[in-house]
C-alpha cells in the first residue's frame, strides 16, 4: 500500500496517495515517520494547508526527531524532491 503511495505521489496523482496512505496507515499503524510523511506531503501538494499542517503535527507528535534532512537520501530522485516539496509547503522541520 504505502509503495503504491510512493508511486502515485512521483506522478503526482496525490488524491490517490491519499487513499493508498489511509489504507496503509489503518493496515500498519506502526510504520516508519518518512510514510506518513507522503501524506503531510500530499495534502500540501494539493493545496489543501490546514489539513497539510494537522498531518504534520500529528506525525511531529508521534515522532519528534522528523524533518527533511531525515528522508532518505537514496530514494528516487524525483520522489524525494516530491516529498521534500510539500513537506517545506506543509512547514516541516528542516
Amino acid at each position: 500500500m504505502v509503495a503504491m503511495a510512493i508511486a502515485y505521489l512521483i506522478n503526482g496523482d496525490y488524491e490517490q496517495t491519499l487513499q493508498y496512505m489511509t489504507m496503509a496507515e489503518r493496515a500498519m499503524p506502526h510504520l516508519l515517520w518518512v510514510a506518513f510523511a507522503n501524506r503531510v506531503a500530499a495534502l500540501a501538494l494539493l493545496g489543501r494547508d490546514e489539513e497539510a499542517r494537522q498531518a504534520r503535527d500529528d506525525l511531529l507528535a508521534r515522532h519528534p526527531a522528523a524533518s527533511i534532512s531525515n528522508v532518505p537520501k537514496g530514494y528516487d530522485d524525483k520522489l524525494r524532491t516530491r516529498l521534500v516539496e510539500g513537506l517545506r509547503k506543509a512547514g516541516f522541520p528542516e
